[in-house]
């Protein structure tokens, strides 16, 4: 977020942090509402319309107060997983896209004990509840020091991946491929 803060102060740039569904994203970027978008995604977004460029992997975990689970390891004990209230991000999100599509890959049903979040704030306060389960990006288990009582390496357990990358539109003023470009160039800043 620090680079944001120097495109802004330097580029004279508005910006709009929107933790939503791509769909609604890709939608005001393919309309002129938006310039610039980043997003995750589990597939390749593919629109001749749009720029795209890889900026960094994401991986996520299943995790409870006590521990973090691979996909798989839910997925072959559903029986017993299924019945917990699970906390997951609203659809649409590239990781509850992925979560859901793994589901409906292996004749699996969506839980129904859900609550759904749009902002990952509050999440792990949810999780803390022992009957409760849900999903995370590991790099969000980082930034909030989440620590788990079996204390196994959370990287080892991730078999979900999802890519991040800024979008714009082909047609784009010069402004926003600069400032694209200054993010790319700059972003040891968000460190």
């Amino acid at each position: 977020m620090k680079c944001v803060l120097s495109i802004v102060s330097s580029k004279n740039v508005n910006f709009t942090v929107n933790y939503g569904s791509r769909e609604h994203l890709f939608s005001s970027l393919l309309k002129g509402r938006t310039d610039i978008i980043f997003a995750s995604a589990y597939n390749d977004i593919i629109d001749d319309r749009i720029n795209y460029k890889y900026l960094i992997q994401d991986k996520c975990v299943i995790i409870d107060k006590d521990r973090a689970y691979p996909m798989k390891e839910i997925v072959r004990n559903w029986d017993s997983f299924q019945s917990k209230v699970w906390v997951l991000p609203i659809r649409g999100t590239a990781m509850r896209d992925r979560f859901d599509s793994i589901l409906e890959y292996n004749g699996l049903k969506t839980p129904k004990n859900l609550i759904e979040l749009n902002s990952i704030i509050g999440a792990s306060s949810l999780i803390d509840n022992p009957d409760t389960i849900g999903m995370s990006t590991i790099s969000y288990l980082k930034s909030v020091k989440y620590k788990f009582e079996d204390n196994k390496n959370v990287e080892d357990l991730s078999d979900i991946t999802l890519n991040v990358g800024v979008y714009w539109r082909q047609d784009s003023k010069k402004l926003v491929s600069e400032v694209v470009d200054f993010f790319i160039h700059n972003m040891d800043l968000n460190k």
